[in-house]
């Protein structure tokens, strides 16, 4: 009996060593699980975050845009904004885009230039194409508050108010289908054409999204 004790002993320590040793390696494993799935879950929150928040900018620009598309409209086009205004005033579009209205060009009603004749070659001529307003470092447009414009809307409250340019393009025909051409004979043929560029962005810049539309407006 006693020698037949002597021999289990051994058995039984090995047992309890080889148990322990499992246990410890299936609780590191689901250890790991555990801050696999902790880091998977705050990964997908802020993706839905940022997503919300992107849907949310989208938003604000298209409700901020179609308020400006409502308010040129109305207002109407007047030349006087374009020819022969003030270079560098809040109410005179040129290629300063101060007050956020832009022009690409050169328009001068002493150069005996009339609608539809907008002379979209700058003057002097530049050597490259310049680049779009809104991309302008020398311009910045967005950054600079004197050279865009802002509208309020409410609803929105982790976010700017957005900005937006407003660039006067040419004169062009009143209606695609209609007889009236737009010529420097028939000026009163024509309405001018603007594109607007709307920029909404969050207070914490996360999400930032721009949106554009090309619109006629009636010349008065």
């Amino acid at each position: 009996m006693k020698t037949s004790t002597s021999l289990q002993l051994p058995v039984l320590s090995q047992q309890q060593g080889a148990t322990l040793v499992v246990a410890l390696i299936i609780l590191l494993v689901m250890t790991l699980l555990g801050l696999s799935s902790v880091r998977s879950s705050n990964t997908q929150l802020k993706m839905a975050t940022y997503s919300q928040n992107r849907q949310q900018a989208f938003k604000l620009a298209e409700s901020a845009l179609e308020w400006i598309e409502d308010d040129f409209s109305q207002n109407g086009h007047l030349a006087n904004k374009v020819r022969d205004c003030s270079s560098g005033s809040a109410d005179c579009f040129d290629s300063s885009c101060t007050g956020g209205l832009c022009f690409n060009g050169y328009y001068s009603t002493t150069a005996g230039h009339q609608a539809p004749d907008c002379s979209v070659i700058p003057n002097p001529v530049p050597t490259d194409p310049p680049l779009p307003f809104w991309v302008r470092s020398d311009l910045a447009v967005w950054e600079t508050s004197s050279r865009h414009q802002t509208v309020a809307i409410s609803g929105y409250p982790g976010f700017e108010q957005p900005k937006y340019i407003a660039e006067f393009l040419c004169y062009t025909d009143m209606d695609a289908n209609d007889s009236l051409v737009c010529e420097s004979a028939s000026p009163n043929n024509c309405v001018a054409l603007y594109r607007y560029t709307v920029l909404a962005e969050s207070k914490d810049g996360k999400s930032r999204v721009m949106v554009q539309s090309v619109a006629r407006v009636n010349a008065i």
